[in-house]
């Protein structure tokens, strides 16, 4: 062997060794997790997306059929209504940036300016999903692996987690790190089901959180609607905190509108049959749309919005490899959902 390639061939191995130990030591600087997130709302997903970003391993769980939680739309005799959050806006820098790159992708559209009667600030952009709200929170989880129908029946810490599903299998999910992003009501029945136990100030803080409850009505309309663009009525009766036709807001072809109960009406009906809700509801709705209602379904929204939250936008317990976030903890709109889902996906990593 002559001596150019065998210090060529050394010169190699050399280097090659230098970067593997540097890369060893970048590894153990910034070492990867397996993290699991229950729930896959916008604070859950924005989480997933914020720590995947970062190197880790991320699953999502939720018990629905599909991802989004409130950032809900539904399909009905060729009609696509918003049946959950209607819209958001977006005033934190990080936020801004997340809606710059919806927008960019053609996701995301302006939709109505909103001023306040007693407010001299400059008006608010309210802005919607370009085919309804749903599509957003599922691009950021899109390369993400989830597994929906998935109920957690209980949850085991013994130095990592051990997540349980409710089909009567012995089989567990295993994480070193869980983020729960679940309406805190159901956060603090997972713990008392698993039998696990915060400090009596954490959770007193915890069972403080309230939600209202709402029933959104859904329907396709016989024709368009009298509604002027851009299509809503906020609070046109007692029983009624919102109306909208999903044509005028330009996420539908044909008129269909989207109705959600006010607290109170949804508290007093929580429990009566789909027809007679629909019975108090109809006539009301169809006055105001001046028009009939065709097709229709109900969705009883249990955890609607947050009127009393934990107050901080996460809660986490490095020892214990626990989060919490949602919009319990960071509050009831999309974006301080969403910047819950972030900061508590930047707390995880900062206590690696």
């Amino acid at each position: 062997m002559n001596s150019f390639y065998q210090d060529t061939h050394c010169n190699w191995r050399y280097e090659f060794s230098i970067v593997m130990v540097c890369l060893l030591r970048f590894m153990r600087m910034f070492p990867s997790m397996n993290i699991v997130v229950v729930g896959a709302g916008i604070a859950g997903c924005s989480c997933a997306w914020e720590l995947s970003r970062h190197g880790h391993s991320v699953l999502l769980l939720d018990k629905a059929r599909k991802a989004g939680g409130r950032m809900a739309t539904k399909v009905m005799q060729g009609a696509r209504l918003d049946h959950g959050a209607q819209f958001f806006s977006a005033r934190d820098e990080r936020f801004i940036a997340l809606v710059k790159a919806w927008r960019d992708a053609g996701r995301a559209v302006p939709w109505f300016l909103y001023e306040a009667d007693d407010s001299e600030d400059l008006p608010v952009e309210r802005l919607r999903g370009v085919e309804g709200m749903n599509p957003l929170p599922r691009e950021l989880i899109s390369s993400l692996p989830i597994s929906t129908n998935f109920y957690v029946d209980r949850i085991e810490f013994d130095g990592s987690w051990n997540i349980f599903s409710g089909d009567d299998t012995l089989e567990s999910i295993e994480a070193d790190h869980l983020v729960l992003t679940l309406p805190v009501p159901q956060i603090l029945n997972l713990f008392e089901r698993s039998n696990f136990r915060l400090n009596h100030q954490v959770w007193a803080d915890l069972s403080k959180v309230v939600y209202t409850r709402c029933i959104a009505l859904l329907g396709t309309l016989a024709e368009v609607s009298s509604l002027s663009p851009p299509g809503f009525l906020a609070f046109p009766h007692p029983c009624l905190d919102w109306l909208c036709d999903n044509f005028h807001k330009g996420i539908s072809a044909q008129s269909a509108c989207t109705v959600h109960s006010s607290d109170e009406f949804a508290r007093r009906n929580w429990d009566s049959p789909d027809l007679e809700v629909l019975a108090l509801l109809r006539p009301l709705v169809e006055d105001l749309l001046s028009t009939r209602i065709v097709e229709w379904s109900l969705h009883r929204w249990r955890f609607a919005k947050p009127t009393v939250t934990f107050g901080a936008s996460f809660w986490h317990d490095s020892e214990r490899k626990l989060t919490l976030a949602g919009d319990g903890f960071g509050g009831g709109s999309v974006e301080r959902a969403a910047l819950s889902g972030l900061q508590a996906a930047d707390r995880v990593r900062s206590s690696l």
